[in-house]
């Protein structure tokens, strides 16, 4: 089995090797052995990351969310994704092969390399160097990151693979583990000296094409912050989130409340009072039993154009393709129906329609999560669903023209993941807010509203008139509070509620399942679902041999038992993971 092993490894790396070398144009990485000579060239090597990385995102979206139970198979579902859901994946199913992953790693590999030999050589100065080699040591992490997830064992290539010697280093060593691997990713980026977004590259200071690329480039702050949580250093992940969550905080009041809070109105008399600036679900006021004065602002999350006004709110990370250009978006074929164009491969499970987003209520008492029925998936003519948020950018009636966008890290997520930290962290209280009613909703706007911990958990709420002041977290009304819905006081994974917790502990345990009841409403389809899942459910394990095992089984087998199919089995880690 080791010699199989290493024979593997070696075949993967060589077609690697060849594949990274192939003469393309911009869309691939410049060869390793062609010494870039300006800053335009390392330019085009990242981009060329980047599109290697657009090119596998279709294989990386069905293994976060297939594997997952809220995206189930279609009629048209071939074997290889049968095999995915099933967690059995044959030797010849392509998207169980990391081989796409690797090519990422070793292209941003070849660039970094390139990098320093232009730095030493004085061909790009200090802050050309620490802004682009910041970015791919992200963008290696993330795919590292994505790898662990799924198939539990990596190998840490983190050098130029150039020569047969080169393979022979890493064929005959052994894959680590992610508690091996985390460490190793947490020191890379420690170690880098720029952490900001880009500032003086050409790559933002310019269009491309017409697209503005400051949302393409990985967020280097959460990137680090998500290995800390990873590996369970909550507070220093919390710090990073509220960084982050903190943009502009310090701005004046016409500014300080908007990005990256989940900002929304407490009252509307019109449909179109401020609707151009927050991502809410609302009744108008008054009306708030009447489906006629329903308003449903989330959904144009996925649907405003990259250049409107309050995309800069809650975008962080998210990569558009052109239909003009290389490569084409692949998430059509995926979700569409055949007679709109696409193959209609996946769709929203029975279990996430009918148990989940199904079961959520309103704050008048309706049973309606508007995240859910059109806005993340809707019913066609023929009564079957369709995914409709990579859909929002294509026009059915031209086929050809495959434009969407890849979403990756957006402020609802920034919430969850920093309402987990907290929570670990030891601040359940703040968690259940930034969750439920926000801040705001929570403890209220007047002059005794500020929440007075330590940072990273302080926050400042305050709408006062005598005297005037404007808290940056005023308009802050939570995950749920943002879909108009009733706060959440239990999941059906807790054997009790947060009401009957004896101790903080206790909450804590609660509320992290609580908090990833939300994640799966609030990011549905986005490509975060199992490894959300396969974090919490190690670190439960680590608490308590088995609990892990049995949660991911149970929030699992929903699916599985609704649609009359075997539950894979979860019954111990090594049987997580992709083999």
């Amino acid at each position: 089995m080791k010699t199989n092993k290493h024979i593997a490894l070696v075949v993967l790396i060589s077609s690697l090797m060849l594949f990274s070398c192939v003469q393309t144009d911009v869309d691939d990485a410049l060869e390793y052995n062609k010494h870039y000579k300006t800053t335009e060239d390392a330019d085009n090597a990242i981009l060329g990351v980047y599109s290697s990385f657009m090119r596998m995102a279709d294989q990386m979206l069905i293994l976060n969310e297939l594997r997952g139970e809220l995206t189930d198979l279609t009629a048209y579902s071939g074997l290889e994704l049968q095999e995915i859901d099933a967690a059995n994946p044959s030797e010849s199913n392509t998207l169980a092969d990391p081989t796409s992953y690797y090519n990422v790693i070793l292209n941003c590999n070849d660039a970094l390399e390139n990098f320093r030999i232009m730095y030493e050589n004085n061909r790009m100065t200090q802050e050309e160097f620490r802004e682009r080699f910041a970015d791919l040591t992200a963008m290696r992490c993330y795919m590292y990151l994505q790898l662990a997830a799924q198939f539990g064992q990596v190998y840490y290539i983190d050098k130029p693979i150039v020569t047969l010697e080169d393979m022979r280093v890493y064929s005959d060593s052994a894959g680590i583990s992610i508690d091996q691997l985390l460490p190793r990713l947490i020191a890379d980026m420690e170690s880098l000296e720029f952490m900001d977004s880009y500032v003086t590259s050409p790559l933002v200071q310019y269009n491309l094409d017409g697209y503005d690329l400051s949302y393409f480039f990985i967020n280097k702050k959460l990137m680090l912050a998500d290995l800390y949580l990873w590996n369970g250093d909550y507070l220093q992940a919390a710090s990073l989130y509220k960084e982050l969550m903190d943009t502009y905080s310090d701005g004046d009041a016409t500014v300080n409340c908007y990005t990256y809070k989940l900002a929304a109105a407490t009252t509307w008399t019109t449909a179109t009072a401020y609707s151009t600036w927050a991502y809410q679900i609302f009744f108008l006021r008054y009306k708030e039993d009447d489906m006629e004065a329903y308003n449903n602002q989330w959904v144009n999350i996925f649907s405003d154009d990259m250049t409107a006004r309050r995309i800069q709110y809650e975008w962080i990370w998210s990569m558009s393709y052109d239909a003009a250009f290389a490569p084409s978006f692949p998430l059509i074929e995926l979700f569409a129906k055949p007679e709109d164009g696409g193959s209609y491969l996946l769709k929203p499970s029975a279990y996430a329609i009918e148990d989940l987003y199904g079961s959520q209520k309103m704050q008048n008492g309706f049973t309606l999560d508007g995240r859910g029925p059109e806005a993340s998936y809707y019913q066609s003519p023929d009564g079957e669903y369709v995914i409709s948020k990579y859909l929002y950018r294509y026009d059915p009636s031209k086929p050809y023209e495959r434009a969407g966008r890849l979403y990756l890290y957006r402020g609802g997520l920034l919430h969850l993941r920093y309402a987990e930290a907290a929570n670990r962290a030891g601040y359940p209280d703040i968690a259940y807010a930034i969750v439920n009613q926000g801040i705001a909703g929570t403890y209220g706007v007047g002059l005794e509203s500020v929440i007075d911990y330590p940072e990273p958990f302080y926050f400042d709420p305050r709408y006062t008139t005598t005297p005037y002041y404007r808290g940056p977290w005023r308009y802050n009304f939570g995950i749920r509070g943002r879909a108009w819905l009733q706060s959440k006081e239990g999941s059906v994974f807790a054997d009790k509620t947060l009401a009957e917790c004896v101790d903080k502990q206790d909450s804590i345990r609660v509320m992290e399942k609580i908090i990833m009841d939300e994640c799966a409403l609030e990011c549905a389809y986005e490509g975060h679902r199992f490894p959300d899942l396969v974090r919490v459910a190690r670190r439960m394990n680590r608490e308590a041999a088995g609990s892990g095992n049995n949660y991911l089984q149970a929030v699992l087998q929903g699916k599985y038992l609704k649609s009359g199919r075997a539950v894979p089995d979860y019954s111990s880690e090594e049987k997580w993971f992709l083999p």
